[in-house]
């Protein structure tokens, strides 16, 4: 709460700092699930998952303050990277054959692990594909002013205290 208030961030920057905590948090968690092998979810697994939140909440906000991502950037970025992690899901699952056999599923820990790489493979893509966007109009620094001829003229000036030239038009 603190960091948000103080930081100023736009929206665009806040929305990356969105995408690194999930992206710290599924990998934390996915990197849990293909970890345990009790088939119980705590202990290690619990520590890792909190480590992956504050992780990537951490960096988030130590780079966000660097960037000039347009919220239209980083919304974008952020889908590209939900996306990567269904794709590589669905990719993984369609390839795997479920073992019924086992008390743990190799094939499950194949999913989380292309369901990871697609998360980060989506957020990479999502990157380069909009390198080209707009930045944020708080960092857009590009002159705006309309560029027009100089429409200069000098005249003769003339009053009581004496003869001079007089200038006028745009500079």
């Amino acid at each position: 709460f603190l960091y948000g208030h103080s930081a100023h961030l736009t929206g665009g920057q806040a929305t990356f700092v969105a995408n690194m905590t999930m992206l710290g948090t599924a990998t934390a968690a996915f990197g849990a699930i293909s970890g345990s092998r009790d088939g119980d979810f705590g202990g290690w697994e619990t520590g890792t998952l909190a480590a992956g939140i504050d992780g990537g909440a951490l960096a988030g906000a130590i780079v966000a303050p660097h960037l000039d991502w347009s919220a239209h950037r980083a919304n974008l970025v952020f889908a590209a990277t939900g996306l990567g992690a269904i794709a590589g899901g669905m990719l993984s699952g369609l390839l795997t054959q479920p073992d019924h056999g086992s008390t743990t599923d190799a094939n499950g820990d194949v999913v989380a692990g292309a369901m990871t790489a697609g998360l980060w493979g989506g957020f990479a893509l999502g990157i380069l594909m909009t390198k080209d966007d707009a930045p944020d109009p708080r960092f857009d620094k590009q002159d705006k002013t309309p560029k027009t001829a100089s429409g200069a003229a000098i005249m003769p000036w003339a009053n009581a205290h004496g003869l001079g030239l007089m200038t006028g038009g745009t500079f």
